[in-house]
């Protein structure tokens, strides 16, 4: 668990590996694959693709239908959001669609509306 922290520089392992934490063997041999890819000039551009979709469609579909006013939140919550944000959860998505492309389902990783994969 501390090289996904390390390798993904992030303060913490995010809860979908402490679940598969619950097969350690398949933890081990499926983080080696992914381990491969994180940091990766693909990886990379991937990530920066879909933070800019991200905010595209904040922007298009929710920022813009608030209905009570947007005020700044204290500077702690501020950093733990933006961590969230542009670290954690681009990160878990991506890690989910490689596994499960290696799972022999690459063909999934393209189908799920929840994919980063999908076109």
């Amino acid at each position: 668990m501390q090289d996904i922290q390390q390798k993904h520089q992030h303060p913490g392992v995010a809860s979908y590996y402490r679940g598969l934490a619950n097969t350690p063997a398949f933890l081990d041999q499926t983080w080696r694959a992914v381990r491969t890819h994180v940091g990766s000039e693909s990886y990379g551009q991937r990530k920066q693709s879909l933070l800019a979709l991200a905010e595209t469609l904040a922007a298009e579909h929710l920022v813009t239908k608030l209905t009570t006013p947007r005020a700044p939140g204290p500077e702690p919550v501020a950093a733990i959001l933006a961590v969230f944000r542009y670290r954690l959860i681009p990160d878990l998505l991506l890690d989910v669609t490689l596994i499960t492309a290696m799972l022999n389902y690459p063909q999934a990783g393209g189908q799920s509306r929840f994919s980063v994969a999908a076109q």
